[in-house]
C-alpha cells in the first residue's frame, strides 16, 4: 500500500454521518481503533452480529483501510465512533491500491466533482476510487502505472 509522502497539516473535524476511510491502528477482541486524520482514533466497535465477523477476522489488521460513517461525536469532539455499511461489511475493507492524504476541503471538492474527475482521469480500465470526507483518498486499478497518474491529477487539484 502507497501512502503519500505529502501530509496535511489541516485536522479532520467529524460531523455524524459524514463517510470517511480510516487506516485500522490498534485491534482488540470489543473494539478497533481507527486513524481518520482527526484529533482522536475513532472506535468501531466489534459486535456479534454476522456484519462484524469480517471485522473479528484476520483479513482486519492493522495498517487496514476501511470505509466508514461516523456515528456519535463527544462533547467538544474529544471522541466519535464510527460504523461499517450495515448492508455489506465486505465493501467496508478497501484492499490493495493505495492510500493518501489531502486537505479536507480538497477531499470535498473531489466528491461534489467527481464526474469530472473520472473523465479527466481518461482510464480505459478498471479502476476503484474512494474518498472520504476527511481527506484520506484511497484508489486501486491495474496496471499499477495508472496509480501514478492519479496522483498526479489529484496533485493538481492539492496545489489550487
Amino acid at each position: 500500500m502507497f501512502t503519500s509522502k505529502k501530509k496535511c497539516n489541516e485536522v479532520y473535524l467529524p460531523i455524524e454521518g459524514d463517510i470517511i476511510l480510516g487506516i485500522v491502528a490498534e485491534k482488540s477482541s470489543s473494539h478497533l481503533l481507527i486513524d481518520c486524520k482527526a484529533k482522536k482514533l475513532a472506535k468501531l466497535l466489534v459486535m456479534n452480529s454476522a456484519r462484524d465477523l469480517l471485522l473479528k477476522s484476520d483479513r482486519i489488521q492493522i495498517g487496514t483501510v476501511l470505509c466508514c460513517r461516523v456515528q456519535t461525536i463527544g462533547y467538544k469532539c474529544t471522541s466519535f465512533t464510527v460504523s461499517c455499511s450495515q448492508s455489506a461489511a465486505t465493501h467496508a475493507l478497501l484492499q490493495k491500491g493505495f492510500i493518501f492524504q489531502v486537505l479536507p476541503l480538497v477531499a470535498r471538492m473531489l466528491l461534489h466533482s467527481k464526474d469530472v474527475l473520472t473523465k479527466s482521469i481518461n482510464i480505459s480500465h478498471p479502476l476503484e476510487i474512494a474518498v472520504g470526507y476527511n481527506g484520506l483518498i484511497w484508489f486501486h486499478s491495474r496496471p499499477s502505472v495508472t496509480e501514478m497518474q492519479f496522483l498526479l491529477l489529484i496533485s493538481k487539484y492539492y496545489a489550487q
